[in-house]
């Protein structure tokens, strides 16, 4: 069972096309492997076996309780618009939505800040502390 557009197998309870090596159902738009949980509006990148949302590059990977784009070396949720890996502790479930992590920290940051935050501070630090700082420091 596959659509008239294209020679590859299909699900049998699915009428889109399906990439050779898979046997799942994938969206009209993407020429990726599906896992069956996935919702027919979401594409899965190849090197990912998880649901991700239409407008992620195809390199990014979303966590499954997650509904964004997340970084391809990183396996948790990042903010709409940050590109950026997440600690397990600040993402979008535990930690407020206009946050992201540095690259070079494991921590959660406020969103007008580059520098690592300590773990029971909200502001910016200076990189060569792990204190916290008011917020104009």
């Amino acid at each position: 069972c596959c659509v008239s557009s294209c020679n590859r197998c299909c699900v049998s309870s699915c009428n889109r096309c399906c990439i050779s090596s898979c046997n799942r159902c994938c969206i009209t738009s993407c020429n990726r492997c599906c896992i069956s949980s996935c919702n027919s509006n979401r594409c899965c990148i190849s090197s990912c076996n998880r649901c991700c949302i239409t407008s992620c590059n195809g390199d990014r990977c979303c966590i499954a309780s997650c509904d964004r784009c997340c970084i391809a070396s990183c396996d948790r949720c990042c903010i709409a618009s940050c590109d950026r890996c997440c600690i397990a502790s600040c993402d979008v479930l535990h930690c407020f939505l206009d946050r992201c992590c540095i690259a070079s920290c494991d921590r959660c940051c406020i969103a007008s800040c580059d520098r690592c935050c300590i773990a029971s501070c909200d502001r910016c630090c200076i990189a060569s502390c792990d204190r916290c700082c008011i917020a104009s420091c």
